[in-house]
């Protein structure tokens, strides 16, 4: 998808600003328009089909590093955390976004939030 394709998914199509928490070192970052439609690649075009029977294997636990709040006029209106050492998430949007992650988009995701540290 072209990053104008990838930014009419929600919560990207209804977010005016996007941050991103890193656990780490106690920072907010706001995203740039770059910044944010890389996020947004890595959202929608990293996911594997259904059909490719993608695999996830979670390590039973949650620590999350990172925290991406979406925001429309000052209020949030999704948020998403990722322990990507763990392989999971906690978030308010409904788990059809992330159903077919695999540790590929995991090792992409991790590698996408380096660049804030």
């Amino acid at each position: 998808q072209t990053p104008r394709q990838v930014l009419k998914h929600y919560p990207f199509s209804k977010a005016d600003s996007i941050q991103v928490d890193l656990y780490s070192s106690g920072k907010s970052i706001p995203l740039n328009r770059k910044q944010t439609i890389e996020l947004a690649e890595n959202f929608y075009n990293l996911r594997k089909p259904a059909e490719a029977k993608s695999v996830r294997v979670t390590l039973g636990c949650y620590e999350p590093e990172y925290k991406v709040h979406f925001f429309r006029k000052s209020a949030e209106i999704a948020w998403l955390g990722l322990s990507l050492a763990c392989r999971d998430f906690k978030s308010n949007l409904s788990s059809d976004y992330f159903e077919n992650y695999c540790d590929e988009t995991f090792e992409r995701l991790e590698k996408y939030f380096e660049k804030f540290e």
